[in-house]
């Protein structure tokens, strides 16, 4: 009994003490409390990227989808705005791009709610065995804006490239409140190849440009990352799920850069063997084309050849019939 009575005193003793460890470092600042096991930030107090899986819908391709914890207009005033952080300039400056000239948004007054600017730039071509080694590039980017949705279109075409009139690549970005939430939203990535006119090269022209606009989201979300933009939380405050949902994804963009990398070799080859069959059809055309108009000459030089010596057994025929004639 007395035992029983003992043990008692000692758990409400060690219950006592534990209440005032906990008030403690509920008193403490938050910079130094203890953060206890198996605790989670909440849904809101994250701030993090979540990286989604993307798909392909028909000839658009998903190059990104993510969840960001911040609201449509922060997003504008980060990348889009005329004075941006992270301004249009600046990521074309990280693919080498040069001379680069972005004008300011605009009103469309045909269209209600649309903004429009005008972007060109320089920049180095790269695996094509023919044509001009830099071209010049024009782009047209609109966006339209409401409190539930941002949509922001870049139409760009490379103007010194083999085809380049035959082709243009369209980028769009979509932003939509992540459940009704105004402090985190949905973003999208998409692009496409949008043919002017058919060419016998559309497959490899369409392969590697979505393959070189991949590379230049990849490269923009790197540095925002890298730039700590959005993200306010350090790693460490990630939930479990959101870490292994991350590793999993960086896993497998990294087996895909790899298969890329042996893609990548397989089509220069490609390109410089149709690049040196276009020369021979070229050649081709201009050979039949010169062996057309000797053909043609000859054909010509032998008819009149005909009708000179027609015309000369015919006057030496009169002259014979005047001299039996005679």
């Amino acid at each position: 009994m007395n035992d029983d009575i003992a043990i008692a005193k000692v758990n409400d003793e060690a219950s006592k003490a534990s209440i005032i460890v906990a008030k403690s470092e509920d008193n403490k600042p938050k910079d130094q409390q203890v953060e206890q096991p198996g605790k989670e930030l909440q849904d809101d107090e994250i701030k993090e990227i979540v990286i989604l899986p993307t798909s392909k819908d028909g000839d658009s391709v998903e190059f990104l989808k993510l969840r960001l914890p911040v609201s449509i207009d922060k997003f504008f005033e980060l990348f889009l705005a005329d004075d941006a952080v992270f301004d249009s300039k600046e990521r074309l400056a990280l693919q080498n791009a040069y001379d680069i000239v972005v004008a300011p948004w605009k009103l469309d007054e045909e269209n209600n709610g649309l903004y429009t600017r005008d972007i060109d730039f320089m920049i180095k071509v790269t695996d094509i065995p023919f044509g001009n080694p830099v071209t010049r590039v024009h782009c047209v980017q609109t966006y339209k804006k409401t409190d539930n949705l941002l949509e922001v279109i870049r139409i760009s075409q490379s103007l010194d490239v083999p085809y380049g009139t035959s082709f243009k690549l369209e980028e769009k970005w979509t932003l939509e409140p992540f459940e009704n939430s105004t402090t985190k939203t949905s973003f999208t990535s998409t692009g496409k190849v949008n043919f002017i006119k058919s060419t016998m090269l559309s497959k490899t022209i369409k392969s590697r440009s979505l393959k070189e606009m991949q590379k230049d989201q990849d490269l923009w979300f790197k540095t925002l990352r890298e730039r700590k933009l959005i993200e306010e939380t350090p790693p460490s405050a990630i939930n479990r799920k959101g870490r292994e949902l991350n590793h999993e994804i960086e896993k497998s963009e990294e087996s895909k850069l790899n298969r890329d990398g042996l893609y990548d070799s397989r089509l220069r080859k490609d390109i410089g063997k149709i690049g040196k069959v276009e020369d021979q059809l070229v050649a081709l055309k201009k050979g039949l084309k010169l062996f057309g108009v000797l053909l043609l000459t000859t054909i010509f030089l032998f008819l009149l050849s005909l009708f000179l010596l027609n015309r000369k057994i015919s006057a030496l025929q009169d002259r014979i019939h005047y001299l039996e004639n005679k």
